[in-house]
């Protein structure tokens, strides 16, 4: 399999998905998602114990509420939380770049969405993109190596 096609596929799929899942369809956010990309990994020859334990810590993850009355910090965790979930998947490897940054992708796309000057730009479906993008890309340099 072409190890650069997973990114013409997860990216894409998870800013459908995870928008959608914005949309009042929260199920394919937190199920349909990590279905996909377990199932992307298998092809991609991830033995079946890491995608399911990954699989699992997305569909937790992706069911955490990060709304307008949680504070910053909860925020972040959560986003720490969408980067645990992806370990299994490389593990032994260290962490790699775009997997350490989906927390900070998290809390700043959500922060610069809420900042007036910047509001009207980040509006809510790109910032919800930006989570998807952020653990897809993660996944796909995984599978990519």
């Amino acid at each position: 399999m072409n190890k650069e096609l997973v990114y013409c596929i997860l990216p894409p799929l998870g800013w459908v998905c995870w928008t959608i899942g914005g949309l009042h369809w929260k199920w394919v956010r937190r199920y349909v998602l990590p279905a996909i990309i377990g199932i992307v990994c298998y092809i991609y020859g991830i033995t079946l114990t890491p995608i399911l334990i990954s699989v699992t810590l997305m569909c937790i993850a992706f069911s955490l509420g990060y709304g307008e009355s949680k504070p910053y910090w909860y925020k972040f965790l959560v986003g720490c939380g969408y980067m645990v979930s992806t370990i299994p998947l490389s593990y032994p490897n260290p962490l790699n770049f775009w997997q350490l940054s989906i927390p900070f992708i998290f809390i700043i796309t959500f922060w610069l969405s809420n900042w007036k000057p910047t509001g009207k730009v980040w509006v809510w479906k790109i910032v919800e993109g930006m989570h998807s993008l952020a653990i897809t890309l993660a996944v796909s340099y995984i599978l990519s190596g």
